[in-house]
């Protein structure tokens, strides 16, 4: 019986470089990407795909949330609102999705 290990994998390179040290220490990769409405949603799931792909990945998943987009209220979500580029400003920022690293958590818990 192989070592398994769930990797939630976006296709940036934190969670990329994550993926392949534990492929490189000998776990079988299960890949799961989220696509919940975020504006780099199609350039994510390529990348996401094309690391499974370098990985020879078997088993992944690809889970929709559209929740997210009715939330609002982010600016990865929401069309209405601008992307800051003028540098990072004390508070919650503008690009914080609620809860979504504690969902995405919680389904990879299921599927593990």
């Amino acid at each position: 019986m192989s070592k398994k290990a769930i990797c939630i994998l976006s296709g940036g390179m934190d969670s990329t470089l994550a993926s392949y040290i534990a492929k490189n220490e000998g776990y079988e990769i299960i890949a799961i990407h989220f696509n919940y409405g975020q504006r780099t949603q199609n350039r994510e799931l390529k990348a996401f795909r094309d690391v499974c792909e370098s990985l020879k990945v078997k088993n992944k998943y690809e889970i929709d949330i559209p929740f997210f987009t009715q939330i609002g209220a982010s600016a990865l979500t929401d069309a209405n609102i601008d992307v800051p580029v003028d540098g990072v400003k004390p508070g919650v920022p503008i690009t914080y999705v609620p809860f979504r690293n504690g969902i995405f958590l919680s389904i990879a818990a299921a599927v593990a």
